[in-house]
């Protein structure tokens, strides 16, 4: 029967006493062998059993509880421990003392320190942060008489904490520290014997493993040995030849290492095993051929022929460098039955035309390509408004009402479809006043081969079926509309020129001398800021550019489909506070796409074959230039010999470059780039020398 417990305050462990002749005596404790004196509790007396502690009563709870009897069996020992739990495994199944109904309400379950992780009742759900979090849902309480009790690490000692572990360490035999220290020195005098051998190796000089003057046995009298190079050198393989047989190489295996060098007399030697390796550096020492014995018979061709090096190809033959950005795949796009799908409403309220055709582009997939240097003609621009407001209607019918508003139309080419000036089916034939430009008909006929030289050349051999220029009292005039617009713009600035009034009621603005680059000059030099490193849509890229800069920036689809791109075409760009211009290069020249100035306010994404090929039309102010040189044939030549001869009519070429004496201005026809060079030489034709 156990007579009461006590504490053990070695381990803190309690101990139950049986036996009354133990109260008194100092005994070893079961648990950590300490020694403890047992000593009765306040109140106890001999052959009573102390009763066990009730609980506390906690407020607002109401427990049922069950008294049941205990197992007084008996033991030899003098007292048990208690807590057995102290030990990692579950603790030995007992009689439970004090039983609590499953249904009594609110009782409080016993705390555990490290128990063993048990998922709620209501499971587990994934959060948004991928952490997983338990539902709301109770768990029901733990039954201390019914079922059984779950598996506990450390029980709580006294108010809940864990119980420390008080048993002493166990000390390790003296021969392990040894067998420690030994393995330690072995291993960092092994590491050390590495270095040192490692530093020796390459710091050897090469010794011959055979004398200069010995011959070696491996080798007949009439064979000499070509030696192997390193392995980081250029590979020549190892051969022997005959020296009364042509040499024929013939592959071996490779030597470990490099052979050692000959003696002064020149005696080739092979080692069977490498005496030194190469320097660091030796990838980038000049490979040298080795040299032959002069004691072995000398053959008719050496051992080994070193190839010749293919012939240098001619550079206009070299095919051009790669884009570094993959191209991407083709489309297939049925222009007639996409601008055949129906819009069930469609309304703008001034939007730009360039963002316009975006958005009809967006919805059929069709390419849509606006060609900007026809539309002064119209009066319109990339930006003019398109205002509409449409219902039960399809793609092409918008398009329709929305351009024709402009004077522009929409032309289906080759799956794209192309937004230009309309065009009748037949060419017009528009009257030009030149009387105030040419002052008589001698100047008038000037005037009109002039015009056919600059103006599309190739339009006026056609005779009937093509361009005509008839001289009468005005120029009248049979081309394209889109041709037109370059007349209509060649008479009007040549009335800026020579200062005289305009026969338009178009704005002055228009027909001013400064070329296209000059006019967008101050755009280009925008500083720009961007950062995509990450593969982006090139119009969206192209979007930022013109946010940042404030200019409207078209895509010539139908051109750089010819080069394999479409608006499906992805590209990077990292630009920090640089131009415009130098922006578009970075993001363009991986694309092999180039652009071109339209006006001050637009530019153009083409190919660089178009680039190079498209004429333009500009006059240059050159009074200050021909001052001692009235008729500027001398400026001419100089210029026609600068660019290249080859460029202009008279060489076969579609460029042409004159002088108004009138105006003193140069017309010339030539594409932007050699536009540029022009305005270049002539600057420094202006430097003072």
């Amino acid at each position: 029967m156990d007579l009461f417990s006590i504490t053990c305050t070695t381990c803190k462990s309690r101990l139950r006493v049986r036996d009354e002749g133990a109260i008194g005596q100092i005994l070893a404790c079961p648990k950590c062998h300490g020694m403890v004196m047992v000593k009765a509790p306040e109140g106890w007396e001999p052959g009573k059993p102390l009763p066990p502690p009730r609980p506390e009563p906690v407020a607002g709870i109401t427990a049922v509880v069950e008294m049941k009897k205990t197992d007084d069996t008996s033991s030899d020992a003098n007292f048990d421990a208690i807590d057995d739990i102290l030990e990692n495994a579950p603790p030995k199944p007992k009689t439970p003392l004090v039983s609590v109904a499953p249904d009594a309400p609110g009782l409080a379950r016993p705390r555990f320190a490290s128990h063993p992780h048990q998922p709620p009742a209501g499971g587990y759900s994934i959060s948004k942060n991928g952490q997983a979090a338990a539902s709301a849902v109770a768990e029901p309480p733990v039954v201390a008489g019914g079922g059984k009790p779950a598996p506990i690490a450390d029980a709580p000692a006294g108010d809940g904490e864990p119980i420390p572990d008080f048993r002493p360490p166990q000390r390790r035999p003296w021969h392990y520290y040894l067998w420690l220290a030994a393995s330690v020195f072995a291993g960092v005098g092994l590491a050390i014997a590495v270095v040192v051998a490692s530093a020796n190796l390459f710091r050897a000089e090469p010794k011959p493993t055979a004398h200069a003057g010995a011959p070696n046995p491996a080798i007949s009298p009439g064979q000499q040995t070509i030696p192997t190079l390193p392995a980081n050198s250029t590979p020549i393989q190892q051969t022997t030849a005959k020296s009364t047989d042509p040499v024929t190489p013939t592959p071996q295996p490779p030597e470990a290492g490099p052979l050692s060098p000959t003696e002064p007399s020149g005696q080739a030697t092979k080692t069977a095993r490498p005496t030194a390796p190469p320097k660091p550096n030796s990838p980038f020492d000049p490979i040298l051929e080795p040299e032959s014995d002069p004691l072995a018979p000398k053959t008719e061709q050496p051992a080994i022929k070193p190839a010749a090096p293919p012939p240098a190809e001619p550079m206009e033959d070299e095919a051009p460098a790669k884009p570094a950005v993959p191209r991407p795949e083709p489309r297939e796009v049925d222009v007639a039955a996409r601008l055949a799908d129906p819009l069930a409403a469609l309304e703008t309220e001034g939007t730009p035309l360039a963002d316009f055709l975006q958005v009809i582009s967006d919805l059929s997939t069709i390419p849509i390509t606006l060609e900007p240097d026809a539309l002064p003609l119209a009066q319109a621009n990339a930006t003019s408004p398109v205002v509409l407001k449409l219902s039960s209607t399809t793609v092409g019918a918008a398009l329709t009402a929305g351009l024709s508003r402009l004077g522009l139309e929409h032309v289906p080419s080759e799956g794209h479809v192309i937004v230009r000036l309309i065009e009748p089916e037949e060419m017009k034939v528009l009257p030009y006043p030149h009387k105030d430009l040419t002052g008589g008909e001698a100047a008038a006929t000037e005037l009109a081969e002039l015009i056919q030289a600059v103006v599309d050349p190739p339009s006026w051999t056609l005779g009937e079926a093509g361009a005509t220029i008839a001289v009468e009292e005005t120029l009248k005039i049979k081309q394209r509309r889109a041709n037109h617009a370059q007349i209509f713009l060649l008479c009007e600035k040549l009335r800026t020129a020579r200062k005289l009034p305009h026969a338009s009621k178009y704005p002055p603005a228009l027909f001013q001398l400064d070329s296209r680059t000059k006019q967008a000059t101050a755009k280009l030099k925008t500083p720009v800021t961007l950062n995509f490193h990450q593969p982006t849509p090139l119009v969206k890229l192209l979007a930022q550019l013109e946010q940042t800069a404030g200019v409207r920036i078209l895509v010539d689809w139908r051109d750089i489909a010819s080069g394999g791109w479409n608006s499906d075409a992805l590209a990077t760009l990292v630009v920090e506070k640089e131009s415009l211009a130098l922006a578009l290069e970075k993001l363009l020249e991986p694309l092999d796409l180039a652009w071109r100035v339209v006006d001050g306010q637009t530019i153009q994404v083409v190919t660089p074959a178009t680039l190079s090929s498209r004429n333009e039309l500009e006059l240059h102010a050159v009074g200050d230039v021909v001052k001692d040189d009235p008729t500027g044939q001398h400026l001419v030549n100089e210029i026609r010999e600068t660019l290249g001869e080859e460029l202009f009519l008279d060489h076969g070429g579609p460029c042409e470059l004159r002088f108004d004496t009138a105006s003193q201005c140069l017309i010339a026809s030539l594409p932007q780039p050699k536009q540029q060079d022009l305005e270049a030489f002539l600057m420094t034709l202006r430097r003072p020398q």
